[in-house]
């Protein structure tokens, strides 16, 4: 069953890496631009810039150069201001970015993007392409170094009606740019922890909670599911977490709650988390598993329920065998009790001498 699951999964999860000339870039993004005309929600509308590609992956050799396109996009009904810096990131446990000062890390990349543009104005659903340039140093260490494209929005004021403005609120959008130096590569996936309560009662709260950690020396792009089965009667349920990007070193936790959980025995958890060389290839993968019980609220209703039964049960025989004492005792008390009705004794009467 696990062999068939791992196979579906791989073959669900192979996509291609978005890579294409600036002219090309251009073509696709307006494409996307003339399909997307759809009203955007009020509450949208403030901030809602896009970037395509959001992430690329590239392996370069020291000393060498790589022209990249980026393309930007508003979403909005009103016109923005975009500030548009490089940084170092962090990836923090939860998934979210931390940003850093360039040279922050010993993987940084960040300095060896060229980027052309600090701010930028985009009209209403406007499309831009931005083209930069990577250049890897000679003495490039070889492993992975990262870096962050940032769109940050600053505040502009916009006519609104009967004279009325509005200022908008900021926000960013990021796009990666992961690049491998070649050389001494260690892709190395650790499953830290996989852990479930020891005993579930499937009342909403229970979870199986999973730390993954990139051992490795180069970014790795896994995907990954948690599965249960067991238990009467038997049931089962799959998660998957969905791609996500591990820089080196880093760990990522994942809360997954269960659910269809059956109503009493054992159960037993198991996650496999796959990887590869690049974005949608899984060439590895490493799982683990553990053991637990379940005891639901149900089961403990339903014994609840019996044993209240069985003491109102126990309760009505006390009683019963209390009556009966009384009466046993009531009938014995009546029949060692003379009649008052019964003739009173008399002697004979005694014969006198004559």
């Amino acid at each position: 069953m696990a062999g068939c699951t791992s196979s579906r999964r791989t073959s669900g999860m192979r996509r291609t890496m978005i890579m294409r000339e600036s002219v090309v870039g251009f073509v696709v993004l307006t494409a996307l631009a003339l399909t997307l005309r759809a009203p955007v929600p009020a509450h949208a509308a403030r901030f809602s810039v896009e970037l395509a590609p959001a992430q690329i992956e590239l392996t370069l050799d020291p000393g060498t150069s790589s022209s990249q396109w980026v393309g930007v996009r508003n979403h909005a009904e009103n016109p923005i201001d975009l500030t548009v810096f490089v940084r170092d990131f962090d990836l923090l446990a939860d998934g979210s970015f931390e940003m850093q000062e360039l040279g922050h890390t010993t993987y940084s990349a960040g300095t060896w993007l060229d980027f052309p543009v600090a701010t930028m104005r985009l009209a209403p659903d406007e499309t831009r392409i931005i083209d930069y340039n990577i250049v890897v140093p000679e003495d490039a260490e070889s492993g992975g170094h990262y870096a962050a494209i940032v769109f940050e929005g600053v505040p502009v004021e916009t006519e609104g009606q009967e004279d009325t403005t509005s200022v908008q609120i900021i926000g960013q959008v990021v796009g990666q740019v992961l690049i491998t130096i070649p050389g001494p590569i260690s892709r190395n996936l650790v499953i830290e922890s996989l852990s479930v309560p020891t005993v579930v009662f499937g009342a909403g709260a229970d979870t199986v909670s999973v730390r993954i950690t990139n051992a490795g020396n180069v970014h790795l792009t896994p995907n990954g599911y948690v599965q249960t089965w067991g238990g009467l009667p038997s049931g089962s349920f799959d998660e998957e977490f969905g791609q996500f990007t591990l820089l080196p070193g880093a760990s990522r936790d994942f809360q997954v709650k269960l659910e269809n959980v059956p109503w009493l025995g054992r159960m037993k958890a198991k996650t496999e988390l796959q990887f590869g060389p690049r974005i949608g290839v899984f060439d590895h993968s490493v799982e683990t598993s553990v053991g637990y019980f379940v005891l639901s609220w149900k089961v403990i209703l339903l014994l609840d329920i019996m044993l209240i039964g069985f003491d109102i049960a126990l309760f009505r025989e006390w009683r019963r065998r209390i009556a009966a004492r009384k009466k046993a005792a009531t009938d014995a008390t009546e029949e060692s009790t003379p009649d008052a009705m019964a003739e009173p004794f008399s002697p004979a009467p005694r014969e006198t001498a004559s």
